[in-house]
């Protein structure tokens, strides 16, 4: 169906989907692709030093820099663009930081259990070197907090404890080498280094359609979940009842415009009264579609305005 409309067709998807059977497939059928690679996984990549990334020309990507080269994945050359986003750099500090503030509590928490447990009356059992350093790989463990976050056990004056800190020069290399980095291949060598980025960063419409879809507050997809009469009418009733909606956007939702029936009327103070029920909750009322449902006429139709190949802005 696509190749007689489209002259190419590219497919994108993240790094959740690479394996060596799904890539003997792609690359013996008529498609391209786009995806991304794990970082730890290449660490040649990573080696790459920071002074060989060039900023791209393309105002969208301010704050961006790349690297384009040629490395053999999944059987075959593909093309490799690196780059570096300030503004994903940013957004991973941050987590970083709060993960680090929690997992440093953690560590006060377990230092003072464990001066606790060498006082008079303590019930509980007795720490042990191995059982502390359980607890200390449990909370020190995570994705970038381990490269630079330690703990040790020590004992003083026959009594155990721990000891702990951060490693100021292991952080330092990690921002530098890691962070902010995203690895794309592409078997497409035709495509610039924007182009490549634009589609891989394209795929995040679909995500926000699935986010839409699973939204409770603007449209919900699933069963009705209530077991007397009187909440299945109000349930069904809950889109033809109420009135057209205009959320900001660009998203559109077309109800049919039908003449008020008796038997609408009746829904929409069914409807209303159900409404009332749930004011206290201070949450607005989810609204419902049930396209199979028995007498059921409602339709719903979502429109983009901007579909492009590679719309969107950076993140």
């Amino acid at each position: 169906m696509f190749r007689g409309k489209c002259e190419n067709v590219t497919l994108v998807f993240d790094k959740g989907t690479n394996s060596t059977e799904n890539f003997k497939e792609l690359d013996d059928s008529p498609y391209h692709f786009i995806g991304s690679l794990v970082p730890s996984q290449h660490q040649d990549l990573l080696d790459i030093p920071l002074q060989k990334f060039h900023a791209l020309d393309d105002p969208a990507f301010a704050g961006v820099r790349a690297y384009r080269t040629e490395k053999e994945v999944f059987g075959r050359k593909r093309t490799i663009v690196i780059t570096r986003s300030r503004a994903l750099l940013r957004g991973q500090i941050r987590g970083i930081r709060q993960h680090l503030t929690k997992k440093m509590r953690a560590l006060r928490d377990l230092q003072k259990r464990i001066v606790r447990s060498h006082e008079p009356g303590w019930r509980g059992k007795p720490y042990t070197v191995t059982n502390i350093q359980k607890n200390l790989d449990t909370i020190i463990s995570g994705q970038y907090i381990q490269g630079f976050l330690w703990g040790q056990v020590t004992r003083k004056r026959q009594r155990l404890g721990i000891a702990f800190g951060t490693d100021e020069e292991a952080y330092r290399k990690l921002k530098e080498r890691v962070l902010g980095k995203r690895i794309l291949f592409t078997d497409r060598t035709d495509l610039t280094d924007e182009q490549i980025i634009f589609g891989y960063r394209g795929q995040h419409h679909i995500e926000r359609a699935f986010r839409e879809m699973k939204d409770p507050y603007c449209i919900r997809f699933s069963p009705p979940r209530h077991w007397t009469d009187h909440m299945l009418r109000v349930h069904h009733a809950g889109l033809p009842a109420a009135p057209p909606r205009e959320p900001s956007g660009s998203r559109n939702y077309a109800v049919p415009s039908d003449g008020a029936t008796q038997r609408d009327q009746g829904n929409h103070e069914l409807l209303s009264r159900a409404k009332r029920r749930k004011a206290s909750s201070g949450r607005p009322a989810p609204l419902r579609v049930h396209p199979d449902a028995p007498g059921s006429s409602t339709r719903t139709d979502f429109s983009h305005s901007s579909v492009g190949p590679f719309p969107g802005r950076l993140v």
